[in-house]
């Protein structure tokens, strides 16, 4: 009898079959998929909005900001609410791999991508 690959959820503790799909989360622990859900939902729903430290409910917008308080480099994302989004924080306009697919000219001694944020995965 072939036994099943299975893994134990980081979470909530249960053997699971990799055929109901393992998730790993950013320290590569593994999660289930109901666990997995729940632990977005929960990183969705309540953030600090990095412009004006309010405790904010929704999901953040990550962009890149010129003028944060704490003198941030812009090159960095950050997480702000919708409301600073609008009308406090004045946004960089970067070649970014979240927003723009790279320079239309290429030349070696200019990097692909102006900022700190991981390049896209194929």
């Amino acid at each position: 009898m072939k036994k099943e690959p299975i893994f134990i959820c980081h979470s909530c503790q249960l053997e699971w079959n990799y055929e109901f799909l393992g998730i790993k989360n950013r320290e590569g622990k593994e999660l289930c998929e109901e666990c997995a859900e729940q632990l977005i939902n929960k990183q969705n729903s309540n953030f600090n909005c990095e412009f004006c430290h309010k405790n904010q409910e929704g999901k953040p917008v990550l962009t890149h900001v010129k003028n944060m308080p704490d003198k941030r480099n812009s090159k960095e994302i950050s997480r702000i609410c919708s409301y600073c989004s609008y009308a406090r924080a004045k946004k960089e306009n970067f070649y970014c791999p979240r927003f723009s697919s790279g320079r239309d000219n290429w030349d070696i001694n200019v990097p692909e991508f102006d900022c700190f944020c991981e390049r896209k995965k194929y």
